[in-house]
């Protein structure tokens, strides 16, 4: 998945994928969740496995607010 606000001005797909690259890694800094990166038609993507059966839709709804905490709000 991407995590793109719409109420920005993208000027290039290289724009994209150097804001999904940060927002990765400051995501990954608060600790809370762990999200990889991938690359595919030369846009970054982030990418999580549910290794874990107990893992609910409350589980994805706090990794998402989490990465929506560090843009702020659209």
């Amino acid at each position: 998945f991407r995590y793109l606000p719409v109420d920005r001005t993208w000027s290039s797909v290289e724009a994209q994928n150097a804001f999904t690259l940060d927002l990765r890694q400051r995501h990954l800094e608060a600790g809370a969740h762990y999200v990889v990166q991938t690359r595919f038609g030369g846009r970054v993507w982030l990418r999580c496995t549910l290794m874990n059966p107990l893992t609910e839709a409350s589980d994805l709804e706090a990794m998402l607010d989490g990465f929506e905490a560090l843009v702020g709000p659209e």
